[in-house]
């Protein structure tokens, strides 16, 4: 019998490592829309700093 209220629901990230992984996506799309190269630099700067967090999470 099929289920037709079985909606597929938007999955919220369970683990820091996912929220950090998120975080991550969206500030690369972020700094991939700006065209100044000095916010561009800070964009980056902040993704750098998740990505060691991201890391430093795997271990």
């Amino acid at each position: 019998m099929d289920d037709k209220y079985n909606i597929s629901k938007s999955r919220k990230p369970g683990t820091k490592q996912e929220v950090i992984q998120e975080q991550i996506e969206e500030l690369v799309k972020r700094r991939d829309k700006i065209s100044n190269p000095a916010e561009k630099q800070a964009v980056q700067a902040e993704i750098m700093k998740l990505f060691a967090q991201y890391e430093r999470l795997k271990l």
